[in-house]
């Protein structure tokens, strides 16, 4: 954009000068947009990994400025991004865990991003003004206006797309937005070091240069996607400066060399000094190899550039699901994505000589992509990876609009209709980060195969108390993936409902996972009780002890239930003791019915079942108790000779979860008991399409014995075989 032979450039100051109250303006707008755009979450709770980064992260909790308390957060994980915690730090010693006080800083960090790089795009198209064949957009020296224009919706559509509400909204990705400021003013003071330098203005240019320097360092110690800022300044550098003459010269070879020196310097901090395990440890724990992460994150570029484009609220997402790929050609789709990315490559290179600015931005998006879409060991994909690589793909799509609509209030009308429709979305996007519900509820949807976004979901509606639902979202996650802290959290809920048959399940298949969280087995040990077992509840609270034997509360448990004991005596006496206390707990009624059969006593078991359906069938009520207490009330009336009303109650069972093919095999037997034949079958059919396969059971099954001689039966069973 610049000629190698230009002996002169714009006053840095010209354009500036002439128009102060316009860039006010301009500033003005941004400004109004932003707090438009994110007013929304400033009461926004903090989500997934905030949780985990700032309210449980001791080492953030700051009561005094002293070096004791800042000291640890240069030490261990958080040491890495020492700059980007310290803020959190400080957020936390202003207002604890108040989330207002880190939204704001997020906010005002993403405008100080916004003006950062309205000036450096200012600078970036001044320079071209002298020799427009090298540009993208055709501007002249005495066009400031359209300069000023372009810059101003370049950084407009960026900041509100919603796009970035990942990087801002998102308290904890502080880190990206953080390193992305500084990364910004780096290059900025780069500019204008290099500019002064051409005006023999060495001083001045010296105090910019110190500046870049620091803002390297402080973008370096939010996050590493700062490794790349020596390579654009050098990029920067060859592109605008030197004119992309030769890379032989002797100082572009020694910018070149102390880039790398930067660069390896970076790496080091982070990986220290064997950077090839540390890039692949992680994948030991990750659910996909090395190679599956590269060649899908072929297709995920090419998704993030529809993103750009396109960032309708709708297709965008916390926490992807996304399918990876395992070779270049599976799925094929991963082929025309490297081809296209192949493609996009050889168009940077293509257009740097007549279309500079273009060549510039694709690289830029390339080039801030490699670390985190590449070899490194992390999730698949996220959209705050897109906040500093979208930034100039901005700017290229302005510059295109500008350039084929010639005339200047057509180009600013579609420019501005473009920004309100981003506001609006921005905004519409911004309230799922309203409450943690509507939050995971966004994320299930889109996701509705991944474990960890029901589980979130579930766990969101725990923390206010909604167990029932809470209950039903974990049983999702758990239908996709068995998880051990799920089993438990699960149980947590359906304990707090007070479905004790079914959390003491939850509990059991937890410890079989190992699982020995917050005193589990004394929870256990308490559901048990709750049902009538008071066996295993004193044995549940004798491990509790044993392993914990500082829980005081399983001890006060556990001698209060062995005093209640020895007062009644009898398991049926405490049971009975133990309804007295809490009428309306179904499963002690269950437990009443399993000892009267134990007792030979029918009549008495079925009026207990059929207390313990009645209390079981209300609202919110154990689906887990209703299921064994409709079994046994079942068999008991099949024995007492009341066929007709265990298929009642089975019929009232299936209406109930029509998915179950037991029931529909309960229903088979008692009516081929009856001696109808023709139901039994149609019953037997549902059960076998509904997915029972149990054919020993059929076989061995004595209710069938008349039906096993019947060839449209046998023809049934074959589907089973």
């Amino acid at each position: 954009m610049v000629s190698a032979n230009a002996k002169s450039t714009v006053s840095e100051n010209s354009a500036m000068k002439s128009s102060p109250r316009l860039i006010l303006l301009f500033l003005g707008i941004l400004v109004i947009f932003a707090v438009t755009s994110y007013a929304s979450t400033f009461n926004a709770p903090f989500v997934f990994d905030d949780i985990s980064q700032i309210v449980e992260n001791s080492k953030l909790h700051l009561t005094s400025l002293s070096w004791d308390q800042i000291g640890p957060i240069f030490e261990g994980g958080t040491s890495l991004r020492p700059l980007a915690f310290i803020s959190l730090a400080l957020n936390y010693y202003l207002a604890g865990t108040d989330p207002v006080g880190y939204h704001v800083v997020n906010l005002l960090i993403h405008l100080l991003t916004a003006v950062g790089l309205f000036f450096l795009l200012i600078e970036t198209l001044r320079i071209g003004t002298r020799e427009t064949k090298h540009g993208l957009i055709n501007l002249t020296a005495h066009n400031s206006l359209d300069l000023y224009l372009i810059a101003f919706f370049a950084v407009l559509l960026w900041m509100i797309s919603p796009l970035q509400t990942n990087a801002v909204s998102y308290i904890v990705q502080r880190m990206t937005s953080l390193a992305v400021m500084f990364y910004i003013f780096a290059l900025l003071l780069y500019v204008k070091a290099r500019i002064r330098i051409r005006g023999k203005t060495y001083k001045t240019a010296a105090l910019y240069f110190a500046g870049c320097l620091i803002c390297i360092a402080c973008a370096v110690t939010s996050k590493e996607i700062a490794a790349t800022l020596p390579f654009i300044i050098l990029l920067y550098e060859w592109y605008f400066f030197q004119d992309l003459r030769s890379l032989k010269s002797k100082k572009f070879i020694i910018a070149g060399a102390l880039a790398i020196i930067i660069f390896l310097a970076v790496a080091h901090f982070y990986l220290g000094g064997h950077p090839v395990q540390r890039i692949l440890r992680p994948y030991r724990s990750l659910d996909f190899t090395l190679t599956e992460r590269v060649f899908t994150e072929l297709r995920v570029i090419a998704y993030y550039v529809s993103l750009i484009v396109f960032p309708h609220p709708d297709r965008l997402n916390l926490d992807y699901d996304y399918p990876l790929s395992d070779a270049l050609l599976s799925p094929m789709t991963t082929g025309i994505a490297a081809a296209a990315l192949f493609a996009l490559v050889l168009l940077a290179l293509y257009a740097a000589k007549n279309y500079r600015l273009l060549s510039f931005c694709l690289l830029w998006f390339l080039g801030n992509l490699i670390i985190e879409s590449s070899v490194v060991g992390i999730e698949i994909i996220y959209e705050h990876r897109l906040y500093l690589p979208s930034m100039m793909i901005s700017l290229a799509l302005v510059g295109l609009i500008y350039r084929y609509i010639k005339v200047r209030w057509a180009s600013v009308a579609i420019l501005g209709a473009i920004a309100v429709l981003l506001c609006a979305w921005t905004h519409q996007r911004n309230q799922i980060w309203s409450d943690n519900i509507s939050f995971w509820r966004d994320c299930a949807i889109k996701s509705p195969n991944k474990a960890r976004t029901w589980q979130n979901l579930a766990y969101s509606y725990a923390h206010k108390d909604q167990h029932a639902k809470a209950a039903r979202y974990y049983r999702k996650s758990l239908k996709i993936e068995k998880d051990a802290d799920t089993y438990y959290k699960r149980g947590f809920s359906l304990a707090k409902l007070g479905h004790h048959v079914s959390a003491a399940e939850a509990f059991l298949e937890a410890l079989k996972m190992d699982y020995r969280k917050n005193n589990i087995q004394s929870q256990l040990a308490y559901e048990f009780a709750a049902m009538g077992e008071f066996k295993k509840a004193l044995k549940y609270y004798k491990q509790a002890i044993e392993e914990n034997p500082d829980d005081q509360t399983a001890r006060q448990n556990r001698r209060a239930l062995i005093k209640f004991l020895k007062r009644c005596q009898t398991p049926m006496a405490c049971v009975k003791k133990s309804i007295r206390r809490n009428p309306d707990n179904p499963a002690l009624y269950f437990k009443l019915g399993i000892l009267f059969e134990s007792k030979n006593k029918p009549d008495q078991a079925i009026h207990a079942y059929e207390n313990a359906l009645d209390r079981v069938s209300a609202p919110r009520s154990d689906p887990k108790l209703y299921d064994l207490a409709a079994k046994r009330l079942a068999m008991a009336y099949e024995r007492s000779g009341e066929t007709d009303q265990a298929i009642r109650l089975l019929l009232e069972a299936v209406d109930k979860r029509p998915d179950d093919p037991h029931r529909y095999y309960r229903l088979s037997a008692l009516y081929a008991r009856k001696g109808s034949d023709e139901k039994s079958l149609d019953w037997m059919k549902k059960a076998i399409d509904k997915g029972f396969n149990d054919l020993k059971r059929i076989l061995l099954d004595a209710r069938f014995k008349d039906l096993l001689a019947q060839e449209e039966f046998q023809q049934l069973l074959k589907k089973i075989r």
